[in-house]
């Protein structure tokens, strides 16, 4: 039997008790600090909450009431043993175990007790057991609370070692070291033949270093998410990857490893990459060969070679592309050199990205790409023939539209477009036209006389209509060669009802090419 987190709320209106009653009691007895604390809390009488003698709780299987301490941390879980004397030892049995510093503060300063939260993780890992495993183990320890940090944080390696003599499945960590603190994990963790998961978030601002061992194997290691932190040896960054030989899934987020060596990746079918910014000799190069990959999701850096081959079984692509740094995102001030560095770059990117079915890009990739959209067709032509769904963010400038006719040129079978019309960074505010031109027919332009004839187009999504001229040319242009368009969704954003108006019913005085179309638009307001 199993339960959604949803089921939780469902269970507890079975019993007639409302969420607030249920937890009030618990949060009063909130301060387990230690074992004779613990013990002497579960030897108290129990209330029963039900006007019967029917204790529909002990009722339950043992089943639904360890997945409903699943959800649970394992502080509530212990006080959640008040409720029924059942209760009082089946959690013992529980084997997934979440802990967070947070639920650990005094009564009295209001700042978080290091001391019972030791103590409490310590005690629940002794009585449980020993015979049950552990499926889960999640560590949470984040706090503004530093002064006593480093003597909390010299414990993980005792607990790490704990839940691998347990054979854990899943470990996770959410720790907030402090900034440039290098940190060692136990030989062991790198080298568990039970570990399916590993989740490392370590760093807040800055990345934290790890320190890997010589010798890694984790021959079941499927989901590897490493969040917060540097890796500087070089030598072991291939190794760490290739010591896991059944990865599945991979998530990179701002972190600073040398990923020139994912290339040994044969069963990665997602790959997650999130401002990963190492800049050591030859860490420029992020290489990914996955013949299996289903979804690869890029947030990074222009400035960096992406050497990605060999994506046959690719579905799902989100590539959104910076210049250096979310603050200073200006790609109109790069040199020439630097701009034509960029847009080679990113259409290499996109090459390698043919057998996609659903693909969504950044404004800054397609102002990039815009420096030379007739490379789109020279280097790409016909290769995006599975392509069905193309989401784009752009500003709508007359070279990022040039750039999109060029997209869908070699989209052959394009089914859906979404655009979202995006304000912000707008590099030139005279890309946009006078309001007032609505009103006018809108002269056709080079890139119109470029479009093909679109035969699968059938579904067309505008968020952020600024009703501006771009925009009423886009569509212009859309109307006259998509034979098979249905439906038209257009989002306003920040206009007038009275412009708004004028400007969709400037729309369907435009030739349209399908016979049958329908047309909708909603005014957003903030």
């Amino acid at each position: 039997m199993s339960i959604t987190g949803e089921s939780l709320q469902a269970v507890v209106c079975l019993f007639r008790i409302s969420p607030e009653s249920l937890f009030l009691e618990l949060n009063e007895a909130s301060d387990l600090q230690s074992k004779n604390f613990v013990t002497k809390f579960m030897e108290e009488p129990i209330n029963t909450p039900f006007t019967n003698t029917e204790d529909r709780i002990s009722k339950l299987p043992d089943d639904m009431i360890l997945q409903i301490f699943s959800f649970l941390d394992m502080k509530q879980v212990v006080q959640t043993s008040v409720l029924a004397r059942r209760w009082k030892s089946i959690w013992i049995s529980l084997l997934i175990l979440s802990f967070d510093l947070n639920l650990f503060k005094s009564t009295l300063t209001g700042c978080t007790d290091p001391d019972a939260f030791t103590a409490f993780v310590n005690w629940i890992l002794m009585v449980r057991h020993s015979n049950s495993g552990i499926q889960r183990f999640h560590l949470k320890l984040k706090t503004l609370d530093c002064s006593r940090y480093f003597d909390l944080t010299g414990r993980i390696n005792t607990w790490i070692f704990g839940c691998l003599q347990s054979n854990v499945q899943e470990l996770s960590f959410d720790v907030g070291l402090l900034a440039y603190q290098s940190y060692k994990f136990p030989l062991c963790l790198f080298n568990s033949k039970s570990l399916t998961k590993l989740v490392l978030k370590l760093g807040c601002m800055l990345a934290v270093e790890i320190v890997l061992p010589d010798t890694m194997d984790l021959p079941m290691l499927k989901y590897l998410k490493l969040c917060g932190l540097s890796i500087y040896q070089e030598n072991l960054n291939a190794k760490l990857f290739l010591s896991c030989p059944v990865l599945e899934s991979l998530n990179i987020t701002r972190c600073n490893v040398n990923l020139n060596d994912v290339c040994v990746a044969p069963k990665l079918k997602y790959f997650k990459l999130k401002y990963n910014d190492y800049n050591v000799d030859g860490g420029d190069t992020i290489s990914l060969h996955a013949p299996c990959l289903k979804s690869f999701i890029c947030k990074n850096y222009m400035f960096r070679e992406y050497n990605v081959k060999n994506l046959a079984s690719l579905v799902t692509a989100d590539i959104t592309m910076m210049v250096e740094d979310e603050e200073d995102n200006s790609f109109s001030e790069l040199s020439d050199l630097d701009k034509e560095f960029c847009t080679a770059s990113m259409i290499r990117l996109l090459e390698s990205l043919h057998c996609v079915r659903d693909l969504a890009l950044s404004y800054w990739f397609l102002e990039a790409v815009s420096e030379d959209p007739q490379l789109l067709v020279d280097e790409l032509s016909d290769h995006f023939g599975n392509l069905q769904n193309l989401k784009l963010q752009t500003f709508l400038s007359e070279e990022s539209i040039c750039a999109i006719t060029q997209l869908l040129n070699i989209s052959t079978n394009i089914e859906s477009l979404k655009v979202i019309i995006v304000k912000d960074f707008v590099p030139n505010p005279l890309m946009y036209r006078s309001i007032d031109e609505i009103m006018f027919d809108p002269k056709a332009d080079d890139w119109e006389q470029v479009l093909l004839l679109l035969y699968h187009l059938k579904f067309v999504m505008i968020v952020g209509v600024q009703c501006r001229i771009n925009g009423l040319k886009f569509l212009k242009m859309l109307f006259k060669k998509a034979v098979a368009l249905e439906k038209v969704f257009l989002y306003y954003d920040s206009v007038s009802p009275i412009v708004a108006e004028a400007f969709s019913r400037k729309l369907m005085t435009f030739p349209i090419a399908s016979s049958s179309i329908s047309f909708k638009w909603w005014l957003v307001t903030s």
